[in-house]
């Protein structure tokens, strides 16, 4: 997730960051990975039980003390991959 800076904080710290990700043949179903029931501020995560070659849509809000940013960001599409040997 990429760090929010200056104005795009709304003018108050980050206090979380909140990642899910689609599943469902309709893509109809959001599983959290990180921030969701509670606060995280990393932005660089790894997430098991993922099928291998299988693309994966995945979606993020933040929060500052005025609370969750009104909509999540576009999806993020990325295709699941086994690390190198």
């Amino acid at each position: 997730m990429p760090a929010l800076v200056g104005n795009d904080t709304g003018s108050s710290p980050i206090l979380s960051y909140n990642l899910k990700y689609f599943i469902g043949s309709n893509n109809s179903t959001l599983v959290d990975v990180v921030g969701g029931s509670q606060d995280n501020l990393l932005r660089v995560v790894s997430q098991a039980g993922l099928t291998t070659d299988t693309i994966y849509k995945f979606i993020y809000r933040v929060r500052n003390k005025y609370g969750w940013s009104e909509a999540f960001s576009p999806s993020i599409t990325v295709r699941a991959a086994n690390l190198p040997g």
